[in-house]
């Protein structure tokens, strides 16, 4: 019962199933003279999670669902608007709980006696029975939290795995899939610099000191190949910058104690206390195993003051 509430509810309210079949939307069975194309759906069966002292928490159910048309592409047109409707749905549907509805097959077949083509699609609906399910959204772009949430869980959970398989966490340990996306890595460094305007120094990526001459905490040994595409920074205190320009010159080292501009980018002003800003990096490719160091140059009306900044480089691979 619960589980077809919840089936009607998305089915209803999708405005792509209401343009190609208005209301007529039933649970189990159609009524007589219908006309065509309408949708009629089933839960055939309902298995719960038992426990050894308590009913079931967690509920899964299989639906069937019918789209009924004479046009063989109406139907298929159908079929696309309920899979768009039902799957990868969760969250509270009319007072149900869903924490998923997953797609599972299709099939198409004509009946020769009623004339009409008839899509079958079968789905798994799990139904949470206490507490509230969360509302995941698909990724890139996104991040949610798995969490107890009724005061009582019966045991801990041990694995957790993505559904698009990009990452799995088992225990402790979690396992990134690369699916065709970018990965990014992001390398921060913290620093005070009070020695006012037209001046210059290598960032830290060790410790909080920054300085004029290039020594080891500010080098940064590279373990992938990939390349620099922004450059973050905030300031925590100092005034506020109302002219000139802060410049990010990143640096590959040619030597121990020597290196060369691999391109730089310039910040304008205004750039305020508390407010973040950033620069774009096109041609900084970087290389495993190789040395690099960023240099802040400031020509502004202000000291720098109390500074975070993030280097943000997009890895390709890692060697």
């Amino acid at each position: 019962m619960e589980t077809g509430k919840a089936i009607y509810k998305l089915l209803k309210d999708s405005a792509d199933v209401g343009a190609i079949c208005a209301d007529r939307i039933y649970p189990e069975l159609a009524q007589q003279d219908v006309d065509v194309p309408f949708i009629v759906y089933t839960v055939t069966d309902t298995t719960p999670s038992g426990t050894k002292n308590a009913t079931s928490k967690l509920d899964t159910a299989r639906v069937e669902l019918y789209c009924v048309s004479d046009d063989y592409e109406q139907s298929m047109d159908l079929g696309i608007a309920c899979r768009s409707a039902l799957d990868r749905q969760s969250g509270t549907v009319s007072g149900v709980e869903v924490q998923s509805i997953d797609f599972d097959t299709s099939d198409v077949q004509f009946d020769p006696d009623q004339r009409v083509y008839v899509l079958e699609q079968t789905y798994d609906v799990r139904i949470q029975r206490t507490g509230t399910a969360q509302v995941v959204s698909q990724f890139p772009g996104n991040t949610f939290t798995v969490e107890e949430v009724d005061g009582s869980p019966s045991g801990a959970v041990n694995k957790l795995v993505f559904s698009n398989g990009s990452l799995s966490i088992d225990g402790t340990t979690g396992t990134v899939t690369s699916g065709g996306g970018t990965s990014y890595y992001t390398l921060k460094s913290y620093f005070a610099n009070n020695a006012g305007s037209s001046t210059y120094a290598y960032i830290p990526f060790s410790g909080n000191t920054d300085s004029t001459a290039l020594q080891y905490r500010h080098q940064f040994l590279c373990p992938f190949n990939g390349s620099l595409k922004k450059v973050y920074i905030w300031r925590q205190s100092g005034s506020n910058m109302s002219s000139g320009t802060i410049t990010f010159d990143f640096h590959r080292l040619t030597g121990v104690a020597s290196s060369s501009s691999l391109e730089d980018q310039v910040l304008n002003a205004p750039v305020n206390a508390g407010a973040s800003y950033n620069v774009s990096f096109s041609s900084s490719t970087v290389s495993a195993g190789f040395v690099y160091a960023m240099i802040v140059r400031n020509d502004t009306d202000q000291n720098l003051g109390n500074v975070v900044v993030s280097l943000v480089f997009e890895v390709s691979s890692i060697a």
